[in-house]
């Protein structure tokens, strides 16, 4: 039986189709993306797939696999079919993200298997045989799981853990700071109600929207939205300036230069809380509704419980007059999610197989890292190669320890044993930290080292990293390849990250 020690490659088994919408694949590719940044092979597994979504995994790197089975599969089926499709792949760990498959689908896979999954679900409704939940709901909180899954089993709530794309995350801080609340007209529009919008409720918002001055509208829906025909044809006859963006593959920048949106309370809303967006939100399924009245007790929106022309109109015309109240809202959104939990989410997937701990260096660690920088070539391709004496050490290592919180200095840990260490040191730019890493002789050639840095990367994902590497340390330069470092130059490598200020601004007037 394959036991992985080590997460290589990633299966995520989620759907997407005109009638359960795009949200459970957007989200999973929001945590895939996240691991191939990191230099994890993804594969999803999926048995409805609109064409626009294969491309778009396609473009983004991942790898598809169809499942072949028939409408009316049962979960056990499903699960089984997974779990020869996880065999073939070698894959290391599961992520579900699929409505209809719950607990007999769980329990089959958890058993013929036996990779951990790890599953995002939102609902609190199923037993789930699961090692990892996690539930972005707006103020979940543990305990509602409680009876449902396994004493074992990891359980991740709040909106911490909000699987938003990155490009969100990116353009928060300019969203933000960049939105002026000044009253000038025409307020920007966004209406999105999910990639299929199966209710047809872009409908009704344009039908409440027609002859509203002050407001220029843009539509966003997928091409397999069976309404689109009937869409066009009324975006083509309203009389205030209207466009419609079909597909749209930068959501973020769009939404970014908007000051309303209307929209559905699935998992969209929350990236549109993590630009600070203030939004009015129908609730277009049954799933939806913990989110919505969990956002609007918050403030952080206004909920339509009976989405009808006029009371979008006069929702709308609300936000329009009462600037204010604009501004309140957007901030109350911001707040609640920094649209970081993609990679709090793959830090936790990799936890669930990796024998590898960072923990924060401290006093009594200084002997061990003079004995490892003393191992017998552990200095070899360092800028300094000459082994200091332990006074010498100690007296960098009590420094270096004083600014350990501005520049993290970890620990690496190995079933519970300290057996190296990897720490981020200051460089001329604010923005970037070099990377220093290095594992006891012992213990190399077992994957230490890459897990080591996948989670320091996946705990600072802001700062751009740089690595220094002496051109003929051939292990190193794969090391840092194989985590998605570039090289620069004969002896630097680089990789980006999130960007620094994602802190929300002041929304002041």
């Amino acid at each position: 039986m394959y036991t992985p020690t080590l997460v290589r490659h990633v299966m995520v088994r989620a759907d997407a189709s005109s009638t359960i919408g795009i949200g459970h694949m957007m989200r999973t590719i929001a945590v895939a993306d996240e691991f191939a940044s990191v230099g994890v092979k993804v594969t999803f597994l999926s048995k409805e797939l609109p064409s626009f979504i294969a491309n778009l995994l396609k473009q983004r790197g991942h790898f598809l696999q169809g499942l072949d089975l028939a409408a009316t599969a049962t979960e056990v089926e499903d699960a089984s079919a997974t779990v020869s499709q996880a065999a073939s792949f070698e894959a290391d760990v599961i992520i579900l993200d699929n409505y209809d498959l719950r607990t007999e689908w769980t329990r089959h896979v958890s058993s013929n298997c036996h990779l951990p999954i790890a599953a995002i679900h939102d609902l609190a409704d199923s037993a789930l045989s699961v090692s990892l939940l996690i539930d972005p709901s707006p103020f979940r909180v543990e305990s509602d799981y409680a009876e449902l899954l396994p004493i074992s089993a990891t359980c991740l709530t709040g909106t911490d853990y909000a699987p938003v794309r990155r490009e969100f995350a990116l353009a928060r801080t300019a969203s933000i700071g960049g939105r002026e609340f000044t009253g000038n007209f025409p307020l920007r529009v966004a209406i999105s109600m999910g990639g299929s919008d199966p209710q047809g409720l872009t409908l009704t918002t344009l039908d409440a929207l027609d002859q509203l001055q002050g407001v220029e509208v843009t539509i966003y829906i997928s091409k397999i939205s069976s309404h689109l025909a009937n869409i066009k044809h009324r975006v083509s006859r309203m009389s205030i300036p209207a466009r419609l963006v079909q597909n749209c593959d930068n959501m973020a920048q769009q939404l970014s230069g908007m000051d309303i949106a209307i929209g559905a309370a699935g998992s969209s809303s929350l990236e549109r809380c993590v630009i600070g967006l203030p939004s009015i939100l129908a609730v277009a399924a049954d799933n939806q509704r913990f989110n919505a009245r969990q956002l609007e007790q918050f403030g952080a929106a206004t909920v339509l419980h009976d989405f009808k022309a006029d009371s979008v109109r006069r929702a709308i015309e609300d936000l329009i007059n009462n600037r204010g109240f604009r501004q309140q809202m957007a901030a109350k959104a911001a707040s609640l999610c920094d649209g970081l939990g993609v990679t709090r989410i793959a830090k936790a997937i990799t936890g669930l197989i990796s024998s590898t701990n960072l923990r924060p260096a401290v006093a009594s660690d200084a002997e061990f890292i003079f004995s490892l920088q003393s191992e017998p070539g552990a200095r070899q391709f360092a800028r300094n190669r000459q082994v200091p004496s332990l006074a010498e050490h100690m007296t960098w290592f009590g420094k270096r320890l004083e600014v350990a919180t501005n520049f993290p200095f970890y620990i690496v840990e190995w079933s519970g044993r300290a057996i190296g260490f990897v720490r981020l040191d200051a460089t001329d730019d604010a923005h970037t930290r070099e990377v220093s890493i290095s594992i006891s002789r012992t213990v190399r050639q077992k994957g230490i080292g890459l897990s080591a840095l996948r989670q320091l990367r996946l705990t600072h994902p802001q700062p751009n990293l740089v690595a220094a590497v002496h051109p003929n340390n051939a292990a190193s330069q794969r090391l840092f390849r194989r985590v998605g470092f570039y090289q620069v130059n004969a002896s630097q490598y680089r990789a980006k990250g999130w960007g620094v200020a994602l802190a929300t601004p002041s929304m002041d007037a």
